[in-house]
């Protein structure tokens, strides 16, 4: 697999090659230097790394681009690991939703990016998919007494949030979370935990506990979608002694929480690939509150598997070819946001109601807008430091003084009355 810092897309090939090089080096000098430095961005030395490999790649292109890169920090004094995939032709002024990606016990995340075939998706659908690594392969969806003992991977995950904010300004609005298995559990734990971060889960073969329902406490009503196999071996469909909810359970916590209505429609898919000897229907509920809906694939027969991937990545029973499980989750996490369903009117094109210029600036900056109304504008350098906050009302433009700060990239966020949008501009 190949892994990098940031990659110019300039179409010159003796300075890719030396970019990359430095790049490498740094990287493996790090690694070898101090395990604890690779994972504390947030460390002088860290900081001043992303910077200039940051503004190196805006000196050569212009633009920002990357493929995969593997790395971490450190979270409550412990190393955490994740894959980073960006989509090609990523730029300075992309504002992508992010898409967390959570592997089954015993799992790693490079495991569960080959099984999903998130990537691929990524790449023609434009957003950000990160595929992290649960403390000794597992993430934290204990049982009751010890619910919130243990690994912290709800603060884990909420960080990778932020660190990958700051990083590549992502939407805030569309943040997802699905998984297999044990992720799919914390998927759950996830939507109940973090209902103000994520706006959609889609869980497959994994279901709620007792302690996630007893503890559950959202903040708005969420999209939920869950596959799951009739003869699943592993995380039984009907539940089991262990604290598992069956999948009717699960699914009927976030009918009721989300206001759905009983009935539901029912939707078999076309038995095209027989020889999986399984069948798939979508079971829907909607409209539910808040514009949000329940779906459920159904899986007859279907074992502990995720529909539609790899040969070799089976776990346990059959699998369903009928469908790719990862088409239809993204299909579904793209009809949704924090502010409720996607529409032509929201934030899908409320980035394109902003324009900034001239980027790269030197002493002033123009900031317009159109058919937003905008509350504030917060400027922050690219490790996450407010620099400035100007209230804004009753307005349309306004020009920032940047003479002042030193070279190189900062982010320009603008508040508004149906969420947020950030921009990238460069200092000259």
């Amino acid at each position: 697999m190949r892994t990098s810092f940031y990659q110019p897309i300039k179409n010159n090939t003796f300075i890719k090659k030396k970019y990359f090089q430095i790049a490498n080096f740094f990287k493996a000098w790090l690694f070898r230097k101090s395990s604890s430095m690779i994972y504390q961005p947030k460390t002088k030395v860290m900081r001043k790394l992303n910077q200039t490999l940051f503004l190196l790649a805006f000196l050569f292109s212009g633009t920002l681009f990357a493929q995969t890169i593997t790395t971490g920090f450190t979270f409550d004094g412990q190393a955490r690991t994740y894959i980073l995939h960006i989509p090609p032709g990523f730029t300075a002024n992309d504002t992508l939703p992010l898409v967390l990606n959570l592997h089954g016990l015993t799992q790693s995340g490079q495991a569960q990016r080959a099984m999903s075939g998130f990537d691929t998706i990524s790449d023609r659908e434009r957003f950000i998919v990160v595929h992290p690594d649960g403390i000794n392969a597992s993430w934290n969806t204990t049982s009751n007494p010890s619910y919130y003992s243990g690994i912290n991977d709800v603060g884990f995950l909420s960080a990778l949030i932020d660190t990958i904010n700051r990083d590549y300004h992502i939407n805030l609005n569309r943040v997802y979370s699905t998984g297999m298995s044990n992720g799919g559990f914390m998927s759950y734990r996830l939507a109940c935990e973090l209902s103000h971060r994520i706006a959609a889960i889609a869980s497959v073969t994994g279901c709620m506990t007792d302690s996630i329902r007893y503890y559950c406490n959202p903040t708005r009503p969420m999209p939920v979608m869950h596959f799951h196999g009739t003869s699943d071996p592993i995380v039984n469909y009907n539940g089991n002694a262990a604290n598992n909810l069956s999948v009717d359970a699960s699914l009927q916590y976030w009918i009721d929480f989300n206001g759905c209505p009983g009935n539901f429609s029912t939707t078999p898919f076309p038995d095209i690939v027989p020889s999986d000897n399984t069948t798939i229907s979508k079971l829907h509920w909607a409209p539910c509150n808040n514009q949000t809906e329940v779906i459920h694939y159904k899986v007859q027969d279907g074992g502990h598997t995720w529909a539609g991937a790899q040969e070799n990545f089976i776990i346990g029973g059959n699998r369903n070819y009928d469908v790719n499980a990862s088409e239809i989750i993204w299909e579904f996490f793209n009809r949704h946001s924090l502010q409720g369903t996607i529409n032509s009117v929201n934030e899908l094109d409320a980035d394109k109601k902003i324009s900034i210029y001239p980027n790269p600036a030197n002493n002033l900056l123009n900031i317009e807008w159109k058919d937003l109304n905008v509350k504030s504008i917060e400027l922050t350098d690219i490790t996450g430091r407010k620099i400035l906050t100007e209230k804004k009302s009753d307005s349309f433009a306004s020009i920032i003084n940047i003479s002042n700060l030193e070279s190189g990239a900062y982010i320009l966020t603008l508040n508004h009355d149906k969420g947020r949008i950030a921009k990238r501009f460069v200092k000259e």
